[in-house]
């Protein structure tokens, strides 16, 4: 590949991630070839589909592997909350919220539900012993997605936006007594 092609894919993909982000799935790949200043035909034949340049660009990342596989387990609920309501990790909620409104497409589900088994579930379950360990670990999981999907869907929502400090112990306790099975 020389290097005009990879700038050239570059460039398509970072209007992709950023007008995916904004607008979501329904954002034309003629849209993303103008802001990408190339031929709609190019935007194909560097990705095949809008699928599967929704897929390639739309990464949501490790965010929690390493918090899940790193961090005591006497304090992993708080810190996941944390984590969440951070401006560090609020960068990541519109690809999120991306992400989520696309998941009623087949492929981007199954992307979706990769990543979060990779970032969450996979670093989480080996950590965590007693009974319904299996179990323990796909609600801890299921209680940070209701998390990210108040922030992501209704950033707006006055729970958000009040005492974070009360967010983070009363939400982090509930994840923590999970993690602990008490």
């Amino acid at each position: 590949m020389t290097g005009t092609t990879t700038s050239t894919r570059d460039r398509i993909a970072a209007s992709a991630r950023r007008l995916f982000t904004e607008r979501g799935f329904s954002t034309p790949v003629r849209a993303i070839a103008a802001d990408a200043g190339v031929d709609p035909a190019l935007v194909i034949r560097h990705f095949g589909t809008k699928e599967l340049l929704f897929l390639e660009t739309m990464k949501m990342g490790n965010t929690f592997a390493g918090m899940a596989s790193s961090c005591p387990l006497g304090e992993l609920g708080i810190r996941i909350v944390e984590k969440l309501l951070s401006d560090e990790f609020a960068v990541a909620l519109p690809l999120y919220a991306a992400m989520l409104r696309a998941s009623d497409r087949e492929a981007i589900r199954e992307k979706f539900r990769e990543s979060i088994m990779a970032n969450m579930m996979e670093p989480l379950a080996p950590r965590l012993i007693g009974p319904n360990a299996e179990l323990r670990t796909r609600l801890i999981v299921t209680q940070i997605g209701g998390l990210l999907n108040a922030l992501a869907i209704f950033p707006e929502d006055p729970i958000l936006h009040g005492d974070k400090s009360a967010l983070i112990e009363i939400y982090g306790r509930n994840i923590q007594h999970l993690i602990d099975n008490t």
